[in-house]
């Protein structure tokens, strides 16, 4: 007589459950906890690192009104984060005379350091074209990775806070949220320049992102402004601008910058 399925695949399955002698040699294991993996530390920080930290929370107790814990503490911890992301993206060993070898045409050995070089050779031309001098090249690329980093964070906190401070402003007079995050941008695009490590091929717009290589040319023709010229005249001219950008190309092209 044929055994229904059912009563099969039922036999078949008690054929495979553990016995009690097999229970007695392989006792039931109590579930282990999670393993805990505790948190990567924070890089060292060499001592070329650790004196920006203290010229940054030197700054950062200036300009932001932070005890000096609280400066300190703000300094290290974007010191760290810029060490972490070079090292996960390659860009910390980079040499400290970059900017020396791509005007010498000095192709580096280094794989890592010869990718940042073959990337600046290519944008050479259009950084010409935007008034970029062999100085400014040594400027910016004879920093170590972490200085420049660190500029680029400190520009990028002083844009937003500016930008989310407009933005509070602006939120009264337009009842959209769009048109207002629009109004804030069009705010923080007039009262700061807007800079960029990957410059495009080709140029599109006056508001389009200024190399870095400019901002120290940048930050020293404000600074003169405001100490031996009239620099609320200067303030008025740059508004008359569609960006701060836009201005600062034309100061370029009119030899002032």
């Amino acid at each position: 007589m044929l055994i229904p399925l059912v009563n099969f695949i039922f036999l078949i399955t008690l054929c495979f459950l553990p016995t009690d002698n097999f229970k007695k040699k392989h006792p039931a294991q109590p579930p282990q906890p999670p393993e805990i993996i505790e948190p990567a530390p924070e890089p060292e920080l060499t001592e070329l690192e650790q004196s920006l930290v203290n010229k940054y929370s030197a700054l950062y107790q200036q300009y932001k009104n932070l005890t000096s814990e609280e400066a300190a503490e703000l300094a290290t911890t974007l010191v760290q984060e810029a060490k972490k992301e070079s090292l996960a993206n390659h860009t910390y060993y980079l040499p400290t005379n970059l900017g020396d070898l791509v005007l010498q045409n000095t192709s580096p050995t280094d794989p890592d350091t010869k990718n940042v070089y073959d990337l600046i050779q290519q944008r050479l031309p259009r950084l010409r074209n935007e008034g970029v001098t062999d100085k400014d090249i040594r400027w910016w690329w004879n920093f170590s990775q972490i200085e420049r980093s660190m500029i680029i964070k400190n520009d990028e906190a002083e844009h937003y806070n500016f930008y989310v401070t407009q933005l509070l402003k602006t939120q009264t007079q337009f009842p959209k949220k769009e048109s207002a995050q629009s109004a804030a941008q069009a705010l923080t695009n007039k009262r700061f320049p807007v800079y960029t490590q990957y410059l495009k091929d080709y140029f599109i717009s006056p508001d389009d992102p200024l190399p870095y290589e400019l901002k120290d040319r940048v930050d020293a023709f404000m600074d003169h402004a405001s100490r031996f010229s009239d620099f609320q005249q200067t303030l008025q001219q740059i508004q008359t601008f569609s960006t701060f950008n836009a201005f600062v190309r034309q100061q370029i092209t009119d030899k002032r910058l």
